[in-house]
Order: C-alpha cells, then structure tokens, then sequence
C-alpha cells in the first residue's frame, strides 16, 4: 500500500465524508498528471494537501458550501452579460430578514445583486432550517415535472425523488414586493439546485425608477400540499453603480412597407450589462391586429431578453426591445415583423441624430 492509501485509509476514521465523495476524490487523484519531484509538493501530493486541507478546516464534516451565482444563470439561459460588469456584482449583500408569517422550514438570504438603469437582477438562497427533511422545488413545479429541469442529475419527477430519499416536497418562490416604487412590471425567475434543501433563484426585473439608490424589498415563500404559505421579508439597499449613454436615432424613411405605420425614432441606452431600445411609432392599430415587432438582424448577435408594444395615445406607440449588449455605430437595420404569422414587414435604416 502506498503513502497515499495510508494517508486516505487514516483520514477516513476521522473523517465522516460519504463514501462517494471519497470514490470521486480518490478517482480524480488517479488521473491528475505526475511530475519530477522536487522541494515543493507537485502533482497528486499538491492536490491531496489542498484536498484534505480543505476538508479538515473548521469540521470534521463534508458540507458543500456552493451557490449558483448571476453567471451561473446567464450561462444556464443563454443571457450574454458582458464579463466585465462582474465587477459591479455586490456579494455581502446587507440585508435584513424577517417573518411576515409564523417561523417555517426555510431561511432566506440575498446571494448576489445588480443593477443598471433599467434593470435589476437578484440571487436569492433558501436554505431549509432543518436540514434533511425536505425537498425544495421551484414554486411552480407540478409532481410530474422531472428534477433535472432545475439541475439535478435524475431523471426521477418531483414526487418519485422525493420518495425514493424520504422527503417532503417544499415548493419555493421568491419576488420583489415595492414593484410600484421602483417601475417593476413583470419578474422573470429562473430555479437552481444547490442540494435537496436548499435552492437558488434567480430573479430579473425591468424598472423605470432611475435613482442611483434603490430600497428593494424582496419576499420569499415555502408552502406545501395542505399547507398554509410561509411569508419572510428580505430588506436591502442596491446601489446602480454602472454607466449609462443615452443615444437617438432616426430612420432615414420611416414608412414600413406593407403596413400603414411610420417610425419616428429610436432612443438607444447602452449600459455595462446591455442595450435598451425604446422605439416608438405610429399606427392606427388599437386592438395591436398587426402584430407590429421589431427586432434587430440576427448576425448582430443581440439577442432578444424581453420587451413588447404599449400603447402611448391615440395612434403612437413605444415597443421596448431589452437586449444582449450590443454596439450599434452610427447606423444599423432594424427589422419589422408581424407577430403573429412571424412574417417579415421590412428592414428600415437608423441613422444617429
């Protein structure tokens, strides 16, 4: 038996760490690279100090300590946040929490926070109170939905996983609570699992409130089959430290062909986490028949993260495009389209004003 065996074989009595975690561990050593011997420790040797350095720290017991954080969603959607406003991510978020309903099975924590002027993005984690007794699924989940759509490695449904470990499912929601102060129309959440009891959810909100300082108050909820909603509330102050240029375009001839609607103009806002178009127009179309949209060519690689038409008087309305970011220049196409049928009105050519 090797120095290493005997090291693992000696670290087990004293370690309770679940069996496949050793299996895995140990497999990886297996497989990393041997390298000259020198002063230093070097390959497995490197690895196995580091290892079990970490895993002796503070408790003789393996507890995963990860989160999903905003990049972790975007990669997960497909939402192309450009990397360098990473750094406008705060982390130690200092919030404050507290029960709007009697003490239930789940603490809530803000992960991760950013904005820009036009929208916020929220990470926010619960974590069961009591640990090994429940299931944590995304609050819209149904008993049949599969347990991979929110990461875990089973093809098992909600109710079979749940069986097959003895627990009881939890379903898990979350939302922002001052949506009329701060301009939120519509939340959109996406869910991760950290482990069968603690769960991840990423919220993403447009607003209209441009002060550099938001309050934002967030509310989480757990509730199961017959059972009354668990209500906390999650307080903190979210600072937009980003930038922000605010440009103007006009079409070189407004008219779309095929329809009767003329575009006036499009203001572009550029951000460091993407480009907000508001482009408004005019069409006698009070019933939104036509289906008038408009996007940008798809070789601009901007796609599309929310947006829709909205009435603004008799006749005028804005459409709202809310991009991946993108750099437009002095000029670019933008392209009408028929909802609907999905069929292509024109392109029309945006000079800057």
């Amino acid at each position: 038996m090797s120095k290493f065996d005997d090291m693992v074989k000696g670290l087990e009595k004293d370690l309770k760490v679940p069996k496949k975690v050793w299996e895995n561990y140990v497999e990886t050593l297996n497989n990393l690279p041997d390298k000259p011997r020198v002063k230093h420790h070097t390959g497995k040797w490197a690895a196995a100090a580091a290892v079990f350095a970490l895993l002796l720290v503070g408790s003789t017991t393996y507890a995963a300590t990860r989160y999903f954080g905003l990049w972790d969603f975007f990669e997960r959607i497909g939402e192309k946040v450009p990397r360098e406003a990473e750094e406008l991510v705060v982390k130690d978020v200092e919030q404050t929490e507290s029960p709007l309903t009697e003490e239930g099975v789940a603490t809530y924590t803000v992960k991760e926070a950013l904005c820009d002027s036009e929208t916020i993005y929220i990470v926010l984690e619960a974590r069961a109170v009591e640990q090994g007794k429940y299931f944590f699924v995304p609050t819209d989940a149904i008993p049949e939905d599969i347990v991979s759509n929110w990461g875990i490695d089973s093809s098992m449904s909600v109710t079979e996983y749940a069986a097959s470990k003895g627990l009881t499912p939890i379903y898990i929601g979350g939302g922002i609570m001052n949506t009329d102060e701060l301009g939120i129309a519509v939340t959109t959440m996406d869910f991760r699992s950290v482990s069968d009891d603690v769960m991840n959810i990423m919220m993403r909100c447009g607003k209209t409130e441009d002060g550099k300082t938001l309050d934002v108050v967030c509310q989480g909820t757990a509730w199961q089959d017959g059972a009354d909603t668990m209500r906390k509330e999650i307080t903190f102050t979210l600072t937009d430290m980003s930038t922000s240029e605010k440009m103007c375009y006009v079409p070189v001839s407004g008219d779309i062909p095929g329809t009767e609607a003329r575009v006036e103009k499009a203001e572009v806002i550029q951000t460091d986490i993407g480009t907000y178009m508001e482009i408004t127009y005019y069409e006698d179309d009070p019933d939104y028949s036509s289906g008038l949209s408009f996007r940008l060519p798809e070789d601009l690689g901007a796609d599309i993260r929310g947006g829709g038409a909205e009435p603004l008087e008799e006749g005028k309305w804005k459409y709202t495009l809310d991009l991946d970011k993108v750099e437009l220049g002095d000029s670019f196409l933008l392209e009408a389209f028929d909802c609907y049928e999905k069929t292509e009105f024109g392109s029309l050519e945006m000079k800057i004003e």
